[in-house]
């Protein structure tokens, strides 16, 4: 349930991220004011925050998630599980494709 919950709010605040940026993008504009220059900073302040909450629930997750520290922090990765090339059966066969060059036939 811990897992859940960190995930919907690391969601919800990645989320968060994407609209005090379009807020910002609506805001700034050539002629500002002093008192838009100000909203922009009060919203840019809001981002800071937003980013470092993001961050913060990410390790959480991380620490506490469902996976555990242990598992997340020590498995390897070799690149991606799926493999969109042709010759993907071959490459985990560690043998040559016959389409491949230097296959022989």
């Amino acid at each position: 349930m811990t897992d859940l919950i960190l995930a919907i709010v690391h969601h919800v605040l990645v989320f968060g991220l994407v609209v005090t940026l379009a807020i910002e993008k609506a805001l700034v504009r050539p002629a500002m004011t002093a008192a838009d220059a100000r909203k922009v900073a009060g919203v840019d302040a809001g981002y800071g925050i937003t980013a470092g909450l993001v961050v913060v629930i990410g390790v959480c997750r991380v620490m506490f998630g469902a996976k555990g520290r242990t598992t997340t922090c020590t498995t390897r990765s070799s690149g991606p599980r799926w493999r969109a090339s042709p010759w993907s059966g071959c490459c985990r066969s560690r043998r040559p494709c016959a389409s491949s060059p230097g296959a022989r036939a």
